[in-house]
């Protein structure tokens, strides 16, 4: 009787060891994830223009932002409203709503290398892998087809090697270009996106050292690309 009861003490308290082990590993897994989680960058939608969203990749960064929504209205008003509120405003994946002040909204005057035709414009960085880059919209005149071959052939760029590839995604037709060009002693790959929205048309370029491109990078813009919407 006493060897049956000794028996079933331990088996309780193997059993007792064993939940124990297993709440342990749960709390330090949780522990774990709630410590990574601050480490993670979290993506988030870039919404401008109340008409384009992007997703942003890991380690995305913006940096000044040029609103001429005001100077163009006149190109752009049968379709477009009365404005931009000078906020960005970042909806998240999980339905949140984060709202940010501009860095900078350039409302007088207009950078000399900017174009008379875009009314947004907003260049980032990426950290990992080191990149520029910038988001603009257009309002054209003319098709986009005609607007590419024009940029291309009348561009001070010097092409080391130049691909071009039309694409489609439900009702939004865009244009892809990748290309090398030279910059000082380094060369440059560019991959741009250019989104048919007439009479809008979406801009997306990545800039990077031709040196430091990897398939990460190709991966980055493709889901830049791939995340596009328009309202």
């Amino acid at each position: 009787m006493l060897y049956k009861f000794s028996f079933f003490l331990k088996r309780r308290l193997n059993r007792r060891r064993r939940l124990a082990g297993a709440l342990l590993a749960a709390v330090l897994i949780t522990a774990a994830l709630f410590f990574y989680a601050y480490s993670i960058e979290p993506h988030y939608f870039l919404t401008f223009g109340n008409r384009l969203s992007i997703l942003t990749p890991s380690g995305f960064s913006m940096g000044q932002h040029y609103d001429f929504s005001d100077l163009s209205y006149e190109a752009a008003a049968k379709t477009q409203g009365s404005g931009s509120t000078g906020e960005l405003v970042l909806p998240r994946p999980d339905n949140r709503m984060i709202v940010f002040k501009y860095p900078e909204v350039v409302k007088l005057g207009r950078p000399s290398y900017l174009g008379s035709d875009i009314t947004q414009s907003v260049d980032f960085t990426v950290t990992d892998p080191k990149a520029n880059g910038l988001i603009q919209i257009w309002v054209l005149s003319t098709t986009l087809e005609e607007f590419l071959e024009t940029s291309k052939n009348y561009s001070a760029i010097d092409y080391l090697s130049f691909e071009s590839k039309k694409e489609k995604r439900g009702s939004l037709s865009y244009t892809l270009w990748d290309y090398t060009f030279k910059s000082g002693d380094k060369n440059i790959r560019a991959l741009e996106a250019f989104y048919d929205d007439k009479p809008y048309m979406y801009r997306i370029s990545i800039f990077i050292d031709n040196a430091e491109y990897s398939e990460k990078f190709q991966s980055l813009f493709d889901g830049i690309v791939g995340s596009v919407t328009v309202k």
